[in-house]
């Protein structure tokens, strides 16, 4: 689990302590500096978006955004939405849009990034799926897409 020390101390504040192992329970706890950005939004995408550099070794990663609590085995999550799809990508769907049109729309109305790398991004993932258009690059949790 990544923490900045503001969000490890109100965890200590909470009951939730480090041990010897630097573990709050079944988590090793890994303490970031020198963060990109001072917006803690666009700095929490670093390592959802780059898991894959930061742990090139791990064959799957689950974010887990800071308001949300698991629920179940995360190899439960793995089996259900890539290994029985045989899809490589699974996302949830966001609470109020359900298209991914709509959210890069919705990202270049609010300003919310710059809205050509949003565009470049967005293209290149198309560019993806449709290299191998037989199978489906990513799974929207709760509803399959035809992106």
């Amino acid at each position: 689990m990544f923490l900045d020390k503001q969000t490890l101390l109100k965890l200590s504040t909470d009951g939730n302590v480090l041990d010897e192992r630097v573990c709050i329970g079944l988590w090793r706890i890994v303490i970031v500096r020198n963060l990109p950005y001072k917006d803690m939004h666009k700095t929490g995408k670093v390592p959802k978006f780059l898991s894959h550099r930061l742990f090139p070794s791990s064959r799957y990663s689950i974010w887990l955004a800071s308001k949300m609590r698991l629920q179940t085995d995360p190899m439960l999550i793995i089996e259900f939405f890539l290994w029985q799809t045989r899809l490589e990508y699974a996302i949830s769907n966001h609470y109020t849009r359900h298209c991914v049109w709509k959210e890069v729309h919705q990202n270049n109305r609010l300003n919310k990034y710059n809205h050509t790398a949003i565009d470049e991004h967005f293209a290149y993932t198309l560019k993806l799926k449709r290299s191998n258009p037989e199978r489906p690059f990513f799974l929207n949790m709760f509803k399959v897409g035809n992106y």
